[in-house]
């Protein structure tokens, strides 16, 4: 090399490095490159032997008691999937416009055929349940809808988002005790006495619920997700030169893989539908008023019926979202970049007279639930009363199943992490359009949508035989299997969306280059993983309630049973509601800007 260093030409001076630079790994093949697969071992081991494994089981037993069943929904799942490939990778010209439109119109009538004959193989009230389920997920995705027009309809106007976003960090079980508590309360009030008219009342609690639960949450999200694609870099220009309409629509192009992963997430939520309405409609009304999951639950907890009557009717669940899942991830594969994360700076703007009016309505009806949980801690029939508030800070069974709740909950988000990070870190650095990339990613997502009915009742059966009953064991496995794909797919996201994030495998760099990359590149979507597992698991009544026992008995579960009084109860209810909502409500809260905006619209689903 000549000893001048610099080159000058066309009036740029560019400087040569005598000693080692430090930056991005210089291209190369990586050291060890096989042993890296070795990184997605912790996680794929879990996942196999706690969902899979257990999901074959289900699907066995399924086939062999009614094999029509599984048959069909096996038949309407190939038939979206076949219609969905052949339209996204089809040609252009005669010969696929005339397959694409037979497809559309055949895919739709094997559906419903398989639909018929599903509902002909169930009981008359489990094809209710169906009926109940898919009701709601059609208004999870209406509500998604809703959101979205409020989201573009507000963009920078407001950002009164605390009120919106605190319901999601409340557990099911808590807004099914304080919606009980307001539709009772509005029945005396009204004087809805015949039996006709309570039942029709009652029906509106578990989507009302619902609503109140996730309406905040999407329209919150969706609004900073607005507002980080208009604060990405050289959008401010692009968007000045757009009339209202096109700017709409560039907003929506690029917040699609986002809008996407929402709808599935809530579709998924209504779905599973569980503990809301097991406390919060009365029993005599829930056989009328119930989902997939609550008819599940019952047909579980009858000994005569066997596995094989509960394994045939997660089938059907099981392949609905699954199926939505993979259709909205490969709606969402060819994705851009995600948009830049949302400033944390508030907006300054004076608000007009309606718009305080609106924020101040849009406030008491997302807080309303809430007090009315402490009107009713602290006023009982004969007045002011502070009895449930002692009784409960006295309660030694009940302050000690919230703190096994928290250490199920920080030992399952540790697992979650320790074994997804390396795992998606491995799965980031493979190449996208690579078929086995494709396939684990689509993996992911219907793992990540599971329905816990199709691999718990194998496991209930493990647990009570392996005598592992009433420990915390099997609820910390469950929970942090049940959470590592969605991890793994948010943190590859992530990497994927970051400029350097997956490079330190692609060059000659180190374990510990890698793992430096991961946390300067991905901290945000560690702590959304963090904190969305902590508060789902703080949340659960579900698997506790099935695997739970003496020994590990969540809070939810204990509560549950001080439901069955429920009007003896009430103000003992309510108080343990609130004290077991403070934690997750105020972690989401005090996280929201910080990590999960960055980490949950950083990067979507690829």
């Amino acid at each position: 090399m000549s000893a001048n260093s610099h080159i000058r030409a066309h009036g740029i001076t560019l400087a040569l490095t005598t000693r080692p630079m430090r930056g991005a790994p210089v291209p190369g093949v990586p050291r060890l490159r096989r042993l890296t697969l070795l990184w997605a071992a912790p996680a794929a081991v879990l996942v196999t032997a706690v969902l899979i494994v257990p999901a074959g089981i289900t699907v066995g037993f399924a086939v062999a008691t009614a094999p029509a069943v599984p048959l069909w929904c096996v038949a309407a799942v190939l038939a979206v999937a076949v219609a969905v490939a052949v339209g996204k990778r089809a040609g252009d010209d005669a010969a696929a416009d005339k397959l694409r439109a037979f497809l559309a119109v055949a895919t739709p009538w094997v559906v419903a055929a398989a639909c018929y004959q599903v509902g002909r193989g169930l009981s008359p009230a489990g094809a209710r349940a169906y009926l109940f389920t898919g009701a709601m997920v059609l208004l999870a995705v209406a509500m998604v809808a809703v959101a979205l027009a409020l989201a573009l309809w507000l963009q920078n106007r407001w950002d009164m988002w605390l009120p919106l976003v605190a319901p999601c960090a409340v557990a099911a079980l808590v807004s099914g005790v304080a919606f009980r508590l307001i539709f009772q309360r509005l029945a005396d009030l009204f004087g809805l006495d015949s039996q006709p008219a309570v039942f029709w009342w009652f029906c509106l609690l578990p989507p009302v619920a619902f609503a109140w639960t996730w309406f905040g949450f999407a329209t919150a999200l969706l609004h900073d997700g607005i507002r980080a694609v208009d604060a990405a870099p050289g959008q401010a220009a692009h968007l000045a030169a757009l009339t209202a309409w096109q700017r709409s629509r560039h907003r929506l192009r690029e917040l699609r893989p986002v809008i996407l992963v929402l709808a599935t997430g809530i579709g998924v939520a209504a779905a599973r539908m569980f503990d809301a309405v097991l406390i919060g409609v009365p029993w005599p009304l829930q056989e009328w008023n119930q989902g997939a999951t609550v008819f599940w639950w019952r047909l579980a907890s009858d000994p005569d019926s066997g596995f094989g009557p509960e394994a045939v009717y997660a089938m059907p669940l099981a392949a609905m979202v699954g199926v939505a899942a993979w259709v909205f991830q490969n709606e969402t594969g060819s994705g851009r970049p995600a948009p830049a994360a949302p400033s944390s700076t508030r907006i300054r703007d004076r608000p007009g007279v309606w718009r305080t009016l609106a924020a101040t309505a849009v406030f008491l009806v997302f807080t309303l639930p809430i007090l009315v949980l402490i009107v009713a801690t602290f006023w009982g029939p004969y007045g002011f009363q502070s009895d449930a508030v002692t009784g409960l800070l006295r309660d030694r069974v009940l302050l000690g199943s919230l703190g096994s709740t928290g250490w199920v909950a920080l030992a399952s988000t540790l697992l979650v992490l320790t074994a997804a990070v390396p795992a998606a870190l491995r799965l980031a650095a493979a190449a996208p359009e690579r078929r086995r990339t494709r396939i684990a990613v689509a993996g992911l997502v219907v793992l990540a949508v599971l329905p816990v009915q199709t691999y718990l009742g194998p496991i209930v059966w493990a647990v009570e035989h392996g005598g592992l009953a009433g420990t915390r064991t099997p609820l910390i496995l469950v929970h942090a299997a049940a959470g590592i794909p969605i991890a793994m797919l948010v943190l590859r996201a992530a990497l994927l969306a970051a400029p350097d994030g997956a490079a330190a495998l692609h060059g000659l760099a180190t374990q510990a280059t890698a793992v430096r990359r991961v946390l300067e590149t991905a901290w945000p979507a560690l702590g959304a993983v963090a904190v969305l597992q902590s508060v789902q698991v703080w949340n659960d009544f579900t698997i506790g309630f099935l695997l739970g026992g003496a020994g590990g008995s969540p809070w939810s579960l204990l509560l549950w049973g001080e439901a069955r009084q429920f009007e003896e109860n009430s103000a003992r209810l309510a108080a343990g509601s609130l004290l077991s909502a403070v934690v997750p409500v105020l972690v989401l809260l005090l996280t929201w800007r910080r990590c999960l905006v960055p980490g949950l619209t950083g990067g979507a689903v690829r």
